[in-house]
């Protein structure tokens, strides 16, 4: 009796009581519930330690990782096929020297079909390679974060133009030794224009002390982009009052734009009525 007893507290300890979908319900209201406290990846991981059951439940509610060292090739390939339902992929604490370009190229299809979210920034060099094979899974991306990343030519940017054409935000905010790399002033420049472009569908973006970004740069993203709403362009020395007044006034949409460190200061004798009207209209 006491055996049958205890057999009995362990398939109901194991989940063998339950189906798959009673265990989700249960699960989402523990997750929904949890959420407020931030406590939800906290849960998840115990109920996983529970059963085989259990891990295959609560690893179909979790849809954000954020890599923080270089695993080797065989807990990668582990963790990706255990996580399915990913929507955000967070890899800017991704350290330990490994190959991004072959992190990337080593997620499974299974691991990205749903993927809307990636964390690029804070890399030595953007992963081009790696890119190209998530776009033969996945090219629905809506957001790119590519902030402080090391060496970001013009040429990366018009990769980022020429293939996520569902993006809705976009950052490229302080790449690292950019005046050094970006030296060929118009080329940058193009690479920029390219942007809102190809990117219709943007609504925010940060471009962030980038050195080269000018008063047509910023007017070409308001004009083209008809859906933006937010605008990050702090440490932008080229960027004028009467370029930042202009471009307001093409993008009625705008209701957020951050500006400082640009060409003129905001002492009282600097700013104009048109300026400040502008900034009045957001």
């Amino acid at each position: 009796m006491a055996s049958s007893t205890s057999s009995s507290r362990k398939r109901m300890a194991g989940g063998d009581g339950l189906t798959n979908d009673c265990w989700e319900l249960v699960i989402s209201k523990l997750e929904k519930e949890k959420k407020e406290e931030e406590e939800s990846n906290h849960c998840l991981e115990t109920l996983s330690m529970v059963s085989k059951q259990l891990l295959s439940i609560s690893s179909s509610f979790v849809h954000s990782i954020k890599l923080i060292h270089n695993p080797s090739s065989s807990p990668i390939s582990r963790l990706f096929h255990r996580f399915t339902n990913l929507t955000s992929l967070d890899l800017s604490a991704f350290r330990g020297g490994g190959d991004i370009n072959a992190l990337l190229s080593r997620i499974p299809p299974t691991s990205v079909s749903r993927l809307t979210s990636l964390n690029l920034s804070n890399q030595q060099t953007f992963p081009i390679l790696g890119l190209r094979s998530i776009l033969l899974k996945n090219c629905r991306l809506t957001s790119l974060i590519c902030s402080n990343i090391a060496f970001l030519k013009f040429t990366d940017i018009t990769f980022i133009a020429d293939s996520f054409p569902f993006l809705q935000h976009l950052d490229l905010s302080f790449p690292r030794g950019g005046e050094g790399i970006l030296v060929v002033e118009d080329d940058y420049n193009n690479a920029m224009n390219l942007l809102p472009q190809k990117l219709k569908l943007l609504r925010s973006v940060n471009l962030s002390g980038n050195f080269y970004i000018n008063n047509s740069s910023f007017l070409q993203l308001c004009i083209n982009c008809e859906f933006l709403q937010q605008v990050l362009i702090s440490r932008c020395p080229f960027i004028t009052h009467a370029g930042i007044a202009e471009a307001i006034h093409h993008r009625p949409t705008l209701n957020s734009i951050s500006v400082t460190n640009f060409k003129e200061g905001l002492e009282l004798e600097n700013v104009d009525s048109y300026f400040i009207d502008s900034l009045t209209s957001l």
